[in-house]
């Protein structure tokens, strides 16, 4: 009795490699389509359990050594306030309201730190 279980054992053992095999063959034949870029999205979940994006900037952020003051956006013309902000025109109003309900107290505290040291 004990030899025919090692032989049924070695059996069901030579069957599972030759299908680990052919397992393994199979998804190395169709792994191209994997190996292609996959994009994929940060999302950030708010309070309300809603999901939003994550903003990301579309270029790479840059070093600060090296960086000149940068130029002051003209806010006036013949004496008419035109823009507040230097970004003004790129911004929506859509966008904007966005980025005031997705901002974070955090988000809020950073940037008035960020306004109060260059005062």
């Amino acid at each position: 009795p004990l030899k025919e279980l090692a032989e049924q054992l070695k059996a069901q053992l030579e069957k599972a490699n030759k299908f680990k095999e052919t397992v393994t063959q199979r998804s190395s034949k169709g792994s191209g389509v994997e190996n292609e870029d996959q994009e994929v999205i940060l999302v950030k979940t708010d309070q309300s359990g809603q999901v939003w994006p994550l903003h990301t900037p579309g270029k790479p952020l840059e070093s600060k050594a090296g960086r000149r003051k940068r130029q002051m956006a003209s806010t006036h013309e013949e004496k008419e306030r035109v823009r507040y902000f230097h970004d003004d025109d790129n911004l929506s109003l859509n966008d904007l309201v966005k980025n005031e309900k997705m901002g974070t107290a955090e988000n809020q505290n950073k940037l008035f730190m960020k306004m109060a040291s260059k005062v």
